[in-house]
């Protein structure tokens, strides 16, 4: 799903401008930047287990396609961001809880009130796919 305000292209995908910003001085002159993701320890795990290819947070998150770091406190991994996707929370479905790690969306919804204590059913999220790069 794609918020309005984002502008949506025909496979209701924010259009590329959305994601990568020209207005960002640095995107603009074409120097790249890595973005971080903060994950916690037990994400890491899964990720490198095979257990995890994305993390949903709460609001629209905007992260070029390509190289990042996944980093939980002192340990960084790199990792390749695949896809975003937007929907509202109350939107989320099994499929984002199975690549979240979660047995289902009901553990996925819990684990999301805990970080997001504000977090309404009306809220947008994001969810963020990548692979770990293999060293």
């Amino acid at each position: 799903m794609c918020a309005a305000m984002l502008g949506c292209n025909s496979d209701n995908k924010p259009n590329q401008e959305a994601i990568t910003p020209t207005s960002n001085p640095a995107v603009a002159s074409g120097a790249t930047s890595r973005p971080t993701l903060e994950f916690s320890p037990d994400s890491v795990n899964r990720a490198l287990a095979g257990k995890q290819s994305s993390t949903t947070r709460q609001g629209l998150r905007h992260y070029t396609l390509g190289p990042a770091t996944m980093k939980a406190r002192q340990r960084s991994v790199p990792i390749v961001i695949t896809d975003l996707k937007y929907k509202k929370f109350s939107d989320l479905g099994d499929s984002e809880a199975k690549s979240d790690g979660y047995s289902n969306l009901d553990a996925l919804r819990t684990a999301m009130k805990k970080s997001y204590p504000d977090i309404a059913e009306t809220d947008m999220t994001t969810t963020i796919y990548f692979k770990v790069v293999q060293n």
